[in-house]
């Protein structure tokens, strides 16, 4: 679902909304930097993971679900379908 402006979400690990993001979130609750937060509508007001944050951008939305994760201790934005971040987490395997 949503998070409308106004709301917040705290997360000890990664933070997935399959909506529209546009309130507060803080990812990797308190110090946990590989997290990251995904959104298919990706415009929060501010994000945090782990330690380091960042004011949310006044662009509005993207157009394509992005993910933000933490770079050379900056919060960085990416296009989800180029960078496809999910590919550190292991596929299980059918035995």
């Amino acid at each position: 679902g949503d998070v409308n402006p106004g709301a917040e979400l705290v997360a000890g690990g990664d933070v997935i909304v399959l909506g529209k993001l546009s309130g507060k979130v803080h990812a990797g609750f308190p110090d946990k930097e590989d997290a990251i937060v995904f959104a298919l509508e990706f415009n929060p007001s501010h994000v945090k993971i782990g330690p380091i944050s960042a004011s949310g951008s006044e662009d509005g939305a993207g157009s394509s679900p992005e993910f933000a994760s933490v770079e050379k201790n900056k919060i960085v934005v990416r296009d989800y379908m180029k960078a496809s971040p999910f590919r550190r987490m292991p596929w299980p395997e059918a035995i």
